[in-house]
Order: structure tokens, then sequence, then C-alpha cells
């Protein structure tokens, strides 16, 4: 039996010389830094030596006091073991002193929970809640039946609300006390000094009112007027300088329509009124349908007030009449 042996191939000789072997590294250059590592660990063991050397200087110096400190140490440890702890003494929270914000607020509540004289929703249900609620009785005293029995009623109501805000329910009675000789002193006026109060509040409303308009006004248009006006007219609708006095809704001279007849500062120059005319005509504009609410102002008189200082300071010259 004839015996068959494979047959390697040998393996391909890459074409090419062969690459040449990494050259070894020098002997003298390994020398050359066993040697700088032996001088920097020669420098090492110096400067450890040295401060061994300081610190031996230093406790045998000091040894005494070393020695107290640390009998202190072992007595302060001691004592903190033995001595029994010491009861920390409640910190007291300081009051919270109610602001005038917070009395305005119990003012407020106070009226929302009591019936209102002058209800001016026309909703019925609105108006079945408002007659039911409760009244002062302005004709027996403050502390007496059925006022007595109303005063814990609202008390009830408004402690859980500002006790948190520094309100006691002493402070709160003050407040209703307050509350109820006001609206005494408004039932006890007869009817002509009722009338006089409406008269004066609605005047104060409504001069509000036509100054927020005016302002408007002209921050809405404030580049037209500045134009109309050839100049700039910024900050010249304040308060102090609008009419002086204004009549209670009046009828026109023809009898066609209301009217409000006004009372002229005399300070105020040609120019500065010639403004106020001037945004009262965008008042209308922009009132639109609605424009008919904004009554007609009707030139009365003219005062002979000087103008006042605040005024004089925050308008420039040509708002005032050369001979003021």
């Amino acid at each position: 039996m004839v015996n068959q042996r494979r047959t390697i191939a040998p393996r391909p000789t890459p074409a090419g010389p062969a690459p040449a072997p990494a050259p070894a590294p020098d002997m003298e250059q390994i020398m050359a830094k066993l040697s700088e590592m032996e001088g920097k660990m020669t420098n090492v063991e110096v400067q450890v030596g040295s401060v061994k050397a300081q610190l031996n200087v230093v406790v045998a110096g000091n040894a005494s006091a070393i020695r107290a400190i640390g009998a202190l140490g072992s007595a302060h440890n001691t004592a903190l073991v033995n001595s029994p702890a010491i009861p920390v003494a409640p910190v007291a929270l300081l009051p919270v002193v109610p602001t005038k914000q917070t009395n305005n607020d119990v003012y407020t509540a106070i009226r929302k929970f009591m019936w209102k004289p002058k209800f001016s929703s026309r909703i019925a249900a609105e108006m079945l809640a408002n007659n039911n609620k409760p009244k002062w009785n302005t004709n027996v005293p403050f502390n007496q039946s059925p006022n007595k029995e109303l005063v814990v009623r609202i008390l009830n109501y408004l402690e859980p609300k500002f006790e948190s805000k520094g309100m006691r329910r002493s402070d709160l009675y003050k407040n209703l006390h307050t509350n109820f000789r006001s609206q005494s002193s408004r039932d006890k006026k007869s009817s002509s000094e009722k009338a006089a109060v409406n008269t004066r509040s609605r005047r104060a409303n409504r001069a509000g009112e036509s100054l927020s308009r005016r302002l408007n006004a002209y921050l809405d248009n404030e580049d037209t007027i500045n134009e109309m006006m050839g100049k700039d007219c910024a900050n010249m609708i304040i308060k102090e300088a609008m009419s002086e006095g204004e009549s209670d809704i009046e009828t026109s001279e023809s009898g066609t329509k209301r009217v409000i007849r006004t009372v002229r500062p005399g300070w105020r120059s040609d120019e500065f009124n010639r403004l106020i005319t001037i945004v009262d005509s965008h008042v209308l504009d922009g009132m639109g349908l609605h424009s008919h609410q904004f009554l007609p102002r009707v030139f009365k008189s003219v005062s002979n007030s000087a103008a006042p200082n605040d005024v004089v300071s925050r308008l420039p010259q040509w708002a005032f009449r050369n001979d003021v």
C-alpha cells in the first residue's frame, strides 16, 4: 500500500527587502536617566530629613504646652459624656403687625358682607342677594340689639380671614365700630346734605374719569397731537392743570342737551387751552358710538388763582400766561 502524503505549499515570500529592526536604545542615554533619577531621590531624602528635624525641635520646645492641650481635650470629652443635656429654650415668634393695606382689606370685607344702600346692579338675583344681606340699625347704639348680635356674626366671619395677618378680635371690633359710625353719620344727614354729598361725589368721579380719558387719548394720538401743536406736549395732561371747578349736569342754553359748565384756571395760556381742546376731540373720536357719555364742557368763567408751585415746576413756560 502506497503511503500518499499531502504536500504543503511553501509560504510565499513578500516582495522587496525586509523591514529594518527597531534601533536599540543608547546605553549612555539610559545611564544618564538613571543618574538623574538617583539625584532627585537623594534631594527628596534630604528634604524629608530636614522637616523631621524641624518637627523634633518644635515638639521638644513645646512639650509642656502639647501635654496641656491633650489634657484639656480629654477633660472636655469626659465632660461631654458625663454632663446632662441642657434644655433649649423655645424661640418666641414675633407677632405679626397688621399693615395699612390689611386694615383697608378689612373695611372692604365688611362692606361686601353688609347691605349696600347704593346698589347699582339691575340683575334680579344680585338685587335679591344684596337685600338679604345684614345692615346696621342706626337708631340704636352699637352695643345693643340687634347690632350687638350682628357684631358677633361679622367678627366670626372676619376673624378666620385676618387672624394670620395680625388682626386681633379687638382690632376687628374697632373696624366694625368705625363702619357703624360712618353709616350712622350718613343716615343722620338731611336730604339737602345728602344731595350736596352726592353732587361732590359725582363731580370728583367725573373729573377723574375725564382725566383718564384725556391721558389715554393723548398717548394713543401723541404724534398727531404734537404735530398739530408744533411742540412736544408730553406730561402736560396732569390733574392740577385741569378745570378748577365743574358744575353738576346742566341743560344747555337751547335746552336740547346736557352739558358741564367749567371754570378755567386763569394762569393757563391760550396754547394750553388749545391743547386741551384738541385732546378732547380725540377723546370723542376714540369713544365712537359711546361719545354721548362724555358730556360737552361749556366754558363758564375764568378764575383769578395763581398757578400752584408744583405745577410751575412740572410744566414748560409756554403753558402759562405771560402776565401771571
